[in-house]
């Protein structure tokens, strides 16, 4: 082991670096976005490739919510069209009918 004066130790650093890249590199895909049934805030769907872990961020800015004039009880979710693969797409469908956001 190489341990320069006043520094952190070579292999502590490698970790701590390939961890980094790992995060940095990490692959966050938009798979469906929109405002889901019988909510007033845009949902957005995401994927990390990398860890396989999904995550649903809501935009729920005052003043941003559904338009009035649009049923409450349909289900606006749209494709993003931004990479995500068929098997995400289902997946994501999926996901908002065990929720009960959508009759996908």
């Amino acid at each position: 082991m190489i341990t320069i004066t006043g520094a952190i130790k070579v292999p502590e650093f490698l970790s701590f670096l390939s961890s980094l890249m790992g995060t940095l590199t990490q692959q966050k895909v938009e798979v469906l976005s929109g405002y889901p049934a019988n909510c007033s805030r845009w949902l957005t769907i995401y994927h990390y490739r990398h860890t396989n872990r999904w995550s649903l961020e809501w935009y729920d800015k005052p003043g941003y919510g559904r338009p009035p004039m649009l049923n409450n009880d349909d289900c606006l979710m749209r494709e993003a069209n931004k990479g995500a693969s068929s098997e995400e797409l289902d997946y994501a469908r999926r996901l908002l009918e065990k929720t009960g956001f959508c009759d996908a």
